[in-house]
């Protein structure tokens, strides 16, 4: 059985909410998922209290098993991807990626489109953990098209 190091844990928790919010879970359906309470997925996320090795196991497994089930959902796939298994986050990256997916699911942003806007948001270095998986014509063409839109927008 793999040893679990706290810094394993500790990124988890720090990207618990982001995670939550790509695969599309209010925090009593993430519970009901791992077996706490929507309290306990709100203190995780808060860091009211500190994970524990049992949390991180139930957890992991549910994301991996959610990540088997829905194959096509890259934005849960790379977002898991990305904030469990790159070192280039920030404590702003996160809380910027968090902002944008909370937003653009509520506006219905295709993946595609997700999955380019959070690259534009953590920047190219963090990025390329989610577009090089991803990098197909359709999908730079689906990104490209979206983001130029937004910067059209804003001048």
């Amino acid at each position: 059985m793999k040893n679990y190091t706290e810094g394993e844990i500790a990124k988890l928790q720090d990207n618990l909410l982001l995670i939550r919010k790509a695969g599309g879970w209010s925090a009593e359906e993430f519970g009901d998922m791992i077996g706490v309470t929507k309290q306990t997925i709100s203190n995780l996320e808060n860091k009211k209290t500190v994970m524990s090795k049992t949390q991180y196991i139930a957890i992991r497994a549910v994301l991996d098993y959610e990540m088997a089930e829905r194959p096509d959902d890259k934005v849960l796939i790379s977002t898991v991807n990305l904030c469990l298994n790159s070192s280039k986050l920030s404590e702003s990256d996160i809380k910027k990626a968090q902002a944008f997916v909370e937003g653009a699911t509520k506006t219905g942003l295709d993946n595609a489109a997700m999955i380019g806007g959070l690259a534009a948001l953590i920047g190219m270095a963090a990025a390329e953990a989610i577009i090089m998986p991803l990098a197909t014509p359709a999908f730079v063409g689906a990104a490209g098209a979206w983001l130029a839109k937004i910067i059209k927008s804003k001048k």
